[in-house]
């Protein structure tokens, strides 16, 4: 018979306390150990979503470095783009110097309405409501006396910011047959336009991307080298067709109407054209370039400025150097701006995140001030150089100070060495 198990009679004895103690702990011990159980959940979750954002974190250095670097075989530019637009504006000049008209009475042979036709082709760096005899009657001296020179540079200008710089895509083709070879069809431009209006959807939905999306984009239609692309037959053929439209915009600009009225009679119209095209393939350059970078290029003409009045604190701004016009002077604030020379380049957002504002160019601005006769700019250019002067003097008085005290302070040294 086997061994039963020996059972206990309740004890009539109350628990002691010890084991009052251990039978109260028992439910906060349960509740406990659910507890535990939703910490290490919630403990889980939080490392799973640090390990998401350090990999977001990864992704988006990657991408930035990526973009500032060049990516594959794109390198950063080193061209420091201040001088670049700095030189390339001078270079419009001196073309203009060589080439066109600089006496606005040279003008007087042509009609109101061809005169008229100068000014509309500068929309949005010329005002646009006044007729020529009132605009030339409202420049100060000596300007209105060489209005053809400041509008022949700035026509110019005009043409490569339109054409290169505003629309980084204008060189992309509509086509799709191979077989059409028309350099500048109207399909061609619808795309580009098409483009660039998308890049500007872009920019409002995220900035940043659509910077990224831009340059990506130019670099994908330009990779000429191997290091750049895999297959390079897109970028070659893109370079010669970029090239090859710069040669037919500066020829096209040769033969524009307005732009023949300001040009002075030239024997050796082919050096003319050659040192245009130059100017034009060193704009083309520049601007692919810029277009290959990463951030976000403004050009702020004349429409474009933060008023189109001229304020001296406007740091976009520059008066042209023939108003005489000395920093402290107020005289022409609140003037109406009436012509640019050059826009106000700037551009947002290099290489990095969180990038900041570049300012390269200033608009040099042409302004109101119908009431400087010669006579005024004359009196105004003996004001600036009698300033120029005073402030020579007084430098050279306070070198000389500083040199006295450096002198007496050196003396002194030698004495106390020889003690």
């Amino acid at each position: 018979m086997g061994k039963g198990k020996e059972v206990k009679e309740p004890s009539s004895k109350a628990p002691s306390p010890s084991h009052v103690h251990e039978d109260t702990d028992l439910a906060p011990t349960l509740e406990e150990s659910g507890g535990n159980k939703d910490i290490d959940a919630l403990q889980v979750k939080i490392d799973h979503l640090q390990a998401e954002v350090e990999e977001l974190k990864k992704d988006r250095r990657e991408k930035w470095s990526w973009a500032g670097s060049g990516g594959r075989g794109w390198q950063r530019p080193t061209i420091e783009y201040g001088d670049a637009f700095t030189k390339l504006f001078i270079e419009a000049k001196i073309w203009a110097d060589h080439y066109v008209k600089r006496d606005t009475a040279a003008l007087a042979e042509f009609s109101f309405s061809e005169k008229q036709s100068i000014l509309q082709s500068l929309d949005g760096y010329c005002v646009q409501d006044l007729d020529w005899d009132t605009l030339i009657g409202s420049l100060p001296y000596p300007i209105r006396t060489q209005v053809p020179h400041a509008i022949g540079r700035t026509m110019l200008v005009k043409d490569i910011v339109d054409k290169f710089f505003e629309n980084p895509f204008w060189y992309f083709e509509g086509k799709t047959d191979p077989i059409d070879v028309e350099p500048r069809t109207q399909s061609s431009l619808s795309f580009a336009k098409h483009l660039q209006h998308l890049y500007e959807q872009f920019l409002i939905v995220n900035p940043k991307s659509a910077s990224l999306w831009k340059t990506e984009t130019v670099r994908l239609a330009n990779s000429v080298n191997d290091n750049q692309a895999n297959n390079t037959e897109m970028g070659r053929h893109t370079k010669s067709r970029r090239e090859g439209l710069a040669r037919s915009f500066a020829c096209a600009m040769l033969k524009h109407p307005p732009f023949q009225m300001l040009l002075e009679n030239c024997e050796d119209t082919a050096v003319r054209e050659a040192k245009l095209v130059k100017f034009y393939e060193r704009a083309e350059r520049l601007a692919i370039s810029l277009g290959s970078s990463h951030g976000i290029c403004t050009y702020r003409t004349l429409t474009k400025l933060a008023s189109p009045l001229f304020w001296r604190g406007d740091l976009s701004v520059t008066a042209e150097y023939r108003h005489v016009l000395m920093p402290h002077q107020p005289r022409l604030d609140g003037h109406r701006i009436l012509l640019i020379l050059q826009p106000a380049v700037s551009r947002i957002g290099a290489a990095v995140p969180d990038g900041h504002l570049e300012s390269w160019t200033q608009a040099v601005a042409v302004i109101e001030d119908g009431d400087c006769t010669e006579e005024v700019y004359h009196e105004l250019q003996q004001e600036r150089e009698a300033e120029a002067h005073e402030v020579y003097r007084e430098r050279q008085e306070t070198l000389a100070k500083h040199r006295a005290e450096w002198e007496r302070e050196r003396q002194e040294k030698q004495k106390e060495g020889k003690r």
